[in-house]
């Protein structure tokens, strides 16, 4: 093995120690070019394997803590699913409870969430980290009605994202929101609604163009780390599919 391998693994474990065990902010990609070498396959280097084997531990310690349970599997899908419902209605609570203020809905980005299923049963830190490794933060962003319009036929472009249980749209034959209501009230245009986001939505990620320069607030959580949090204290809401995002049938 190289002394360039040596260098390149020590400094990848490194950074991924200091991220995940030190609690330190990483900044997003913008992008990244994916650069393939070959190499010849070698066996496991003995020098190497001790010099990682205590980081591992620790590692796999804090990775494989339970921090919850789920009494059934939930699974990604679209208009709704069982997962994105679970999450969305996870970051509507925490979001109040960070802010201290009421929230009207919380959504997220479906390609925010990198896997497809958490089994029931016992879940471990590490299936959050891999549902959510990019991060990101919890952020509150207010907007009047018509900006909440633009948003949700966004969204519903996009077959339907993770929403919180107090918003509730269908989306038309033209794929746009319709029959829109939020708390049981339907969308007025000229109201003003606090939104719960990730800081890349409110910064025009995911096609989110129309939201950049507004202003939002953060306290620097990231979203994972509030799952993470509601989970490990305890705290549990409903699982299922309610309706909240639905096609109108042409």
């Amino acid at each position: 093995m190289s002394s360039r391998i040596y260098l390149v693994k020590t400094a990848a474990i490194g950074m991924f120690l200091i991220a995940v065990l030190g609690g330190c902010k990483v900044n997003h990609f913008a992008s990244y070019e994916r650069i393939y070498n070959e190499v010849d396959e070698q066996p496991p280097d003995k020098e190497m394997t001790a010099f990682i084997s205590p980081f591992k531990e620790i590692l796999d310690a804090e990775m494989n803590e339970v921090i919850g349970q789920l009494p059934e599997k939930i699974s990604m899908g679209r208009p709704e699913s069982t997962l994105g419902n679970w999450f969305a209605d996870i970051q509507q609570i925490q979001t109040q409870k960070l802010f201290n203020r009421p929230v009207a809905f919380s959504i997220t980005n479906s390609g925010g969430m990198r896997i497809p299923e958490i089994s029931s049963g016992s879940i471990r830190k590490g299936t959050i980290y891999e549902l959510m490794p990019f991060d990101n933060q919890l952020v509150v962003m207010d907007m009047d009605g018509k900006l909440v319009q633009v948003l949700l036929d966004h969204i519903a472009g996009g077959g339907g994202w993770p929403i919180s249980g107090s918003l509730r749209f269908e989306i038309d034959s033209e794929e746009k929101a319709t029959n829109i209501t939020i708390n049981g009230l339907p969308l007025d245009p000229n109201a003003e609604y606090t939104i719960g986001l990730s800081d890349y939505i409110a910064n025009g990620g995911s096609g989110c163009d129309f939201l950049v320069g507004r202003p939002f607030d953060t306290q620097g959580v990231l979203i994972r780390d509030a799952i993470i949090d509601f989970l490990k204290s305890g705290g549990e809401v409903p699982i299922g599919k309610d309706g909240r995002i639905s096609k109108i049938s042409k």
